[in-house]
């Protein structure tokens, strides 16, 4: 029962894609890019819309795919992952592949940031001591990398920005509409399907349009960016689609599953722990020659490895909070504290509170075992029965609750006034 739960929970998920698919991705991608002859980013494209068709096919016929094409929230999303790799690429033309992979795991820092911000959810000690972590990790990358004042300034601003693009993408998990409106795998992987069609679709579009100027300019920024000719060449296109159907299309599934299970800012942090196993199965593929060993300097070891333990303290503290809801088989809504799950019109919170008072005279005043009827905590009954509109923060869901409760008993007798 309780693996059942934690399966619902949407933490394996998260651990499935640190574990297995985003390493598993990292060191193809690795492999396609040293032996084969085929540029990463058509590589990258080829296995995001093999993955949609994937899902989509798994899915089949239904309901929220046409729903999920209007939501704007699609559409972000593939304009973020185009500022990913834009960022991204700069990152590494100023530092090594190592403290590359360091500074990419700082968007963790950045959903939490915006997970406070933005979505109203409370940030625990754990989790501001794990901010200054990982923010100690970034400067000690920045200060030790060789290069001047100016371009570490530079490499700092494009640090967060692309941090900032990848946290929007993971927020874009826990928020999209019509990816919490699906209640089944099937819905699941529709939704995720339609939205990486559309990434990958718009990812190509600007990778032809970029060829297209390269024609005619000599631009720094597109030098990573194929030619047109890079499109022609077939040597990674099959293992680009073995990944996109069997690796990615379970990745995105569980990204977006996670996300709006877990949260943001979990599943950011969790999917830090990739380097760890991209590490570990380098040495092993090393052992028998198939590729080069990453080698770590020292100076590496401790930025890196203060932005994963930022990162590894921030996830545990998420899941010893998710425990006891995993035990009781139930999920948290990482999304209770946004303003538009609470009643905004007075007149509703009187409804309410009329409600209470006329379901405790029906009790006698027992608020303790109308608490256990209705199945609303005893304390948030007494605050609604004594704070006024505004003073007290009453969630829709649970007004929706007392005077459903009320409407099926107080009827059968009858309360005049309030007591």
């Amino acid at each position: 029962m309780f693996f059942q739960n934690l399966l619902k929970s949407g933490w394996l998920h998260a651990l499935f894609i640190a574990v297995v698919a985003y390493p598993l991705g990292a060191i193809t991608a690795k492999l396609v890019a040293s032996n084969m002859d085929c540029n990463i980013l058509v590589y990258t494209v080829i296995f995001t819309i093999s993955s949609a068709v994937a899902l989509l096919i798994k899915s089949g016929p239904g309901s929220l795919g046409i729903q999920t094409l209007k939501r704007p929230e699609t559409w972000l999303y593939a304009v973020a992952q185009i500022f990913v790799l834009i960022f991204g690429i700069l990152i590494m033309q100023y530092v090594t592949a190592t403290e590359g992979a360091g500074l990419y795991r700082v968007t963790g820092l950045f959903v939490l940031i915006l997970s406070m911000m933005f979505l109203a959810q409370k940030v625990n000690k754990y989790e501001v001591l794990s901010s200054l972590i990982i923010c100690l990790g970034l400067f000690f990358i920045l200060s030790n990398s060789n290069i001047s004042f100016e371009f570490k300034c530079l490499l700092f601003l494009f640090v967060c920005c692309r941090a900032l693009a990848q946290s929007s993408q993971k927020i874009i998990t826990e928020l999209h509409k019509t990816s919490r409106k699906s209640k089944n795998t099937k819905d699941d992987q529709r939704v995720a399907g339609f939205i990486m069609i559309v990434a990958g679709i718009f990812m190509l579009i600007v990778l032809l349009i970029v060829a297209y100027l390269k024609q005619y300019n000599d631009i720094l920024l597109f030098k990573s960016f194929p030619h047109f000719e890079d499109f022609a060449h077939l040597n990674g296109y099959i293992m680009a689609v073995v990944m996109g159907l069997f690796i990615v299309s379970v990745s995105k599934y569980c990204e977006f599953y996670a996300g709006k299970t877990i949260g943001a800012r979990y599943l950011t942090s969790m999917l830090s722990l990739q380097i760890i196993f991209v590490y570990f199965i380098e040495n092993i593929l090393s052992y028998f020659n198939i590729m080069n060993k990453t080698d770590f300097a020292f100076n590496d070891y401790i930025g890196i490895g203060l932005i994963l333990l930022g990162n590894i303290i921030i996830a545990f503290a998420g899941f010893i909070k998710d425990l006891s809801f995993i035990k009781k088989g139930e999920k948290q809504d990482t999304l209770a504290n946004l303003d538009e799950n609470f009643i905004d019109e007075e007149d509703d919170f009187e409804v309410v509170k009329l409600n209470v008072f006329n379901l405790l005279s029906l009790y006698n005043n027992d608020s303790k075992k109308l608490s256990e009827d209705i199945g609303v905590n005893r304390v948030l009954l007494d605050n609604i029965a004594n704070y006024d509109f505004g003073e007290f923060k009453l969630q829709n869901k649970i007004a929706y609750k007392i005077n459903s409760f009320a409407s099926k008993n107080v009827r059968q007798k009858p309360i005049i006034g309030i007591i």
